[in-house]
């Protein structure tokens, strides 16, 4: 037996070694389907000697050929199987027809091209055209379902070892059906299809430590396909595709189908997408944020939804760096705030101390002169000196008032900062139950500082942290003073022990009295709100005995945005 022959026989014995464990012991179906594949290759190496010691035109190299034609047809359903091409059609909603008339193609050209090859009838174009194209064509569909899909991986690599497989398969296809039609040597071939062969064993190895090592969460982006009566049908949690009952990434899919079990099944009744842009999803980690969208994946003839693909992105990076980005912005504001405060500070305290110099020499004066006409000199002196501190006090508030006035604004439309504000807190507390109520129109829009997601956060953190856990409860509710181009932001609320009598007099002040663990945080929303022109206070509405009546009031000024920006 030629060494090209004998190295056939070896690859294929060497596949059946490898994954006969996992096949038999395991029953992994993709395994089974790799130790097929083993069998084909030495089924191959035994008909190509065949073929290559038998003369053309008798009936012994017919049969060879017309063999090979149907290794060539079991090894394309091989391999459709094996790169798992039904599961990347179902995952990117590729029509059941079409999927079912790409497994078809091999039978329909392949199996009439073993039948014309026992009729001697253009026997090398036939052979040609029923593997070497076949192969090309049905791959290609399996590599662009991989392209399609990729994004729904979270290990990129998992993509790429499945596009290396169909190289391999499309090389073994193309390398067979070149020798049957006499187009290259044995020699050519053989390396051909051994090359071939290493890619998709290797492929298939690759695979099996991967899906063997999966994580409890996912790092980028993963896919879940849910079926009627919220049963998870497929998904891509660990990056690769599981489908089977018992694994890790089915059970975690479906803790987090029962976590988003509200808004799919609104997906299901309505068929319109919905995407929740920041949420934390507690079966992955409670440490992330994720961007997901829920969308329709498959509707019946009548036009109802039967599928519904969830989509899950990790924006956790994006998200905090944003938003070290506004706090980062933030802390330069204000450390250049207080650079000038002290700057101004040493300014007055210096010419401060000189007047009053002046004054305390002039009053020493007046003391011991005995001129009345120098006494009435000097008090007139000082008359000035002391309206000249005056002046100067004064400018220095109108230059703060106007250095505040010209701080940098913007126009921004308030929900969605209220909506950042909340996704930030949810974050901050992973572990609490926080049932949130925003009621603000659209349209309504403010000039603040663009740190006013920050502050509202913080004021949010507080009625949380005053209500403890488990359970939360808060409101945000806008209303604007059209008359005053005003709109008032109401923020709770706050469970602080207050006496029924004293609760209309509650302030600011008196919160950080009665909560000294707040002030820190009431100090940076104060000072974002002031940057912003607007002003902060507490006020009581008298709709319970409690202390759940105690409510933020943030006054801010409205404006029209000619664009929305979040």
């Amino acid at each position: 037996m030629e060494s090209e022959v004998l190295a056939g026989v070896i690859l294929g014995t060497i596949t059946i070694v490898l994954f006969l464990k996992d096949a038999t012991i395991e029953r992994n179906y993709r395994s089974g389907l790799t130790v097929l594949f083993g069998v084909m290759i030495i089924a191959s190496a035994l008909i190509t000697y065949d073929i290559t010691h038998t003369m053309p035109g008798t009936t012994s190299h017919t049969v060879a050929q017309a063999k090979f034609i149907l290794i060539g047809l079991a090894v394309s359903l091989l391999g459709l199987e094996i790169v798992e091409a039904r599961k990347l059609a179902r995952l990117v909603g590729i029509p059941n027809l079409l999927t079912a008339l790409m497994y078809a193609l091999p039978l329909i050209l392949i199996a009439p091209g073993a039948a014309t090859a026992l009729m001697q009838l253009e026997t090398q174009y036939v052979l040609l055209m029923s593997t070497g194209i076949v192969m090309v064509l049905t791959f290609s569909f399996c590599a662009m379902l991989v392209a399609r899909s990729s994004w729904l991986l979270t290990k990129p690599v998992y993509a790429r070892i499945l596009l290396l497989q169909i190289g391999g398969f499309v090389i073994v296809g193309v390398g067979g059906a070149m020798l049957n039609g006499g187009l290259i040597d044995l020699t050519t071939m053989t390396f051909m299809m051994e090359a071939g062969c290493v890619l998709v064993i290797g492929g298939s190895l690759f695979r099996r430590v991967i899906q063997a090592f999966e994580p409890g969460y996912i790092t980028s982006a993963s896919a879940i396909l849910v079926g009627t009566d919220l049963e998870v049908e497929m998904t891509t949690i660990t990056g690769t595709i599981r489908q089977n009952t018992d694994s890790q990434a089915m059970r975690v899919a479906r803790q987090v189908v029962q976590e988003l079990a509200q808004p799919i099944t609104r997906v299901f009744e309505r068929g319109t997408p919905i995407t929740l842009h920041r949420t934390v999803l507690p079966p992955l980690t409670d440490t992330r944020e994720f961007q997901v969208e829920i969308r329709p994946h498959y509707h019946d003839p009548g036009g109802s939804v039967k599928r519904v693909l969830v989509v899950i992105v990790d924006v956790t990076a994006a998200v905090r760096r944003a938003e070290a980005e506004r706090l980062a912005d933030l802390l330069d504001i204000i450390i250049t705030e207080r650079n000038t405060a002290e700057y101004y500070l040493d300014v007055l305290a210096h010419d401060m101390a000189n007047r009053l110099q002046a004054l305390l020499v002039g009053l020493e004066i007046v003391e011991e002169s005995k001129d009345k006409r120098q006494k009435e000199e000097v008090v007139s002196l000082l008359k000035d000196e002391i309206d000249r501190v005056a002046n100067m006090i004064t400018q220095l508030r109108e230059d703060s008032a106007l250095r505040s006035a010209v701080t940098s604004r913007e126009c921004l439309a308030l929900r969605p900062v209220v909506e950042r504000a909340l996704a930030a807190v949810t974050i901050a507390y992973p572990r609490r139950k926080i049932s949130a109520e925003i009621r603000i129109p659209d349209q309504y829009a403010v000039r603040v500082d663009p740190a006013l997601d920050v502050c509202i956060a913080a004021l949010l953190e507080q009625c949380i942290e005053t209500q403890g856990p488990p359970h939360n409860v808060v409101e945000v509710t806008a209303a604007s003073r059209s008359n005053r181009g005003v709109i008032v932001l109401v923020i709770g609320r706050l469970v602080i022990s207050v006496p029924a009598g004293e609760r209309d007099a509650v302030d600011i002040t008196e919160v950080e009295k009665r909560a000294p663990s707040l002030k820190p945080r009431l100090a940076l929303a104060k000072e974002i709100i002031r940057r912003s022109g607007g002003h902060l206070s507490v006020k009581h509405v008298d709709e319970s005995r409690d202390s759940s009546g105690l409510w933020f009031e943030v006054n801010l000024a409205s404006c029209e945005c000619s664009q929305e920006k979040d």
